[in-house]
């Protein structure tokens, strides 16, 4: 008796990423969809460092949703890093005295007068 090899069945050819495979609209948010090309998007200008930082549960939760809630007022589209970097330019430019910092709470309460006094001008 001889043996035969299977035949393996042949695999769908798909066009696009994994990405273009996805469900096209995300559940219950009734937003358009967003293609996107290849590759990450070319918007960053200077040369990056990919990290990791750990966040609350709750931080993420609020960066996904004020992504969503921006995208639903403007259609604009950020993501989560944008944001993050955005805040972390803003601490930059606050000019905030090192020397009266020492804490994440203190931080935080820094830039929270600074934006205070600026919602008045």
């Amino acid at each position: 008796m001889g043996t035969k090899k299977a035949k393996r069945a042949e695999k769908p050819a798909t066009a696009g990423s994994a990405y273009d495979r996805l469900p096209k609209v995300a559940a219950g948010n009734g937003l358009p969809p967003v293609k996107r090309g290849k590759g990450r998007p070319k918007v960053l200008t200077e040369g990056t460092v990919k990290t990791t930082v750990p966040l609350y549960r709750r931080h993420m939760i609020a960066l996904d949703q004020f992504c969503l809630d921006v995208r639903a007022a403007s259609g604009a589209i950020l993501d989560r890093s944008a944001v993050v970097r955005a805040a972390i330019e803003a601490t930059l430019q606050a000019g905030i005295d090192p020397a009266a910092v020492q804490t994440e709470a203190d931080v935080t309460a820094a830039l929270l007068a600074r934006l205070a006094g600026r919602r008045g001008k």
